[in-house]
């Protein structure tokens, strides 16, 4: 099986219902870079990091080598931003070669405090706050089952396989804040035993912005 993470490329995915909180997606199925010329944002260190990162994320975070019941992941959001009522998620998929999903799970994750973790430590802030979450324990069968599939499909279907894995984070504005820059980076590690690495270069965005502006500034209900 490929996990086609040759460049782990930001895409910010913006919710259009009424009521929806902006959604960031980071995965590891991506298109070229030269695909997002054009998106109104700034992923912070340019290709070159981000093909650091795919290698990190890949060798951390592959299901078919890594037990993932233990997955963490930590958001780190400006102060002017939280984590919205839909939380954070972590979504994993995998097609065979007749392009039909054999995996489609998405697990909404559980805040969690109290992890030790130099790498989060290290990139503390001023002026940002890093929030941790895991699978929640009623969560960790499927995952798991979903792992035999994987292992069944690299076995039967070697190289035509398609895998994509990411974290959604859901945030909104704090009432009455204003921030003028949206920042988000999110880390992920396949056991508490292991450290995060960082899934994304940081993802910026301006409040000016006439296409995500309006959404990724969306104030939080009070």
């Amino acid at each position: 099986m490929r996990s086609r993470l040759s460049a782990l490329l930001l895409t910010a995915i913006a919710a259009c219902s009424a009521g929806e909180e902006p959604v960031a997606e980071l995965t590891a199925e991506t298109p070229p870079i030269e695909a997002a010329e054009d998106m109104p944002l700034n992923m912070v260190g340019g290709e070159e990091a981000i093909e650091e990162i795919a290698e990190a994320v890949l060798g951390s975070m592959n299901p078919l080598e890594n037990d993932l019941r233990g997955l963490e992941v930590a958001v780190r959001l400006k102060d002017e931003f939280r984590i919205g009522p839909s939380g954070v998620e972590f979504e994993l998929r995998a097609t065979g070669r007749d392009g039909a999903a054999k995996v489609d799970e998405l697990f909404k994750l559980r805040e969690t405090s109290g992890l030790e973790s130099a790498l989060l430590d290290a990139e503390a802030r001023d002026g940002f706050h890093i929030k941790t979450f895991a699978l929640e324990e009623t969560d960790k069968p499927a995952i798991a089952a979903a792992d035999t599939v994987l292992q069944v499909m690299k076995e039967e279907t070697p190289g035509e396989n398609q895998l994509t894995f990411q974290a959604i984070a859901h945030s909104c504005v704090e009432p009455g804040a204003a921030p003028e820059q949206y920042s988000l980076t999110i880390y992920v590690r396949s056991h508490p035993d292991v450290e995060f690495v960082t899934l994304n270069p940081e993802l910026l965005a301006d409040r000016n912005d006439p296409t995500l502006g309006d959404i990724m500034f969306r104030a939080c209900e009070a």
